[in-house]
């Protein structure tokens, strides 16, 4: 892994996927001004590491695919708009660092485990849940992973 992604850029993605956790833990919601400008701050990013432009664009068109793919959620299961904002930028972090397989994977099993907890504390299937950490935590993870 390069310098400039140890030195630059996991410490903004720590900061970022904490406050996001928390805010979500807290309020049960995921800030658009927090979670939008992620788009073009990972592709500058990317850009900025040497990543060249059809690769970024490859990561783009992941991130729409994941959109697409959580707004189908939202309408069919109920998934949080917010949820699919910030599973488009997770989606397109893991494909950047070719984690998408094991970072998919942390964030299945991870919101699994969450949601067990989460129904045997509140009694109910139907209470909401805040989503956006497991998908942090499992992004994290991923991304961890490649190190």
């Amino acid at each position: 892994m390069s310098p400039f992604v140890l030195l630059v850029i996991a410490p903004i993605w720590f900061w970022w996927a904490g406050r996001l956790a928390a805010i979500d833990f807290r309020e049960h919601r995921l800030p658009d001004r927090l979670v939008l400008p992620a788009y073009p701050v990972l592709g500058l990013l990317l850009l900025a590491n040497g990543t060249n432009v059809r690769t970024v664009a490859v990561v783009g068109i992941t991130a729409i695919c994941a959109v697409i793919s959580g707004y189908v959620l939202h309408r069919l299961a109920g998934l949080g708009l917010g949820d699919v904002k910030l599973g488009g930028v997770c989606t397109a972090a893991l494909t950047a660092t070719g984690a998408l397989a094991p970072g998919l994977i942390a964030i299945a099993l991870i919101g699994g485990l969450h949601a067990t907890i989460h129904a045997g504390i509140v009694r109910s299937l139907r209470d909401e849940m805040p989503f956006g950490p497991a998908i942090l935590t499992g992004t994290t993870l991923g991304l961890l992973s490649t190190i």
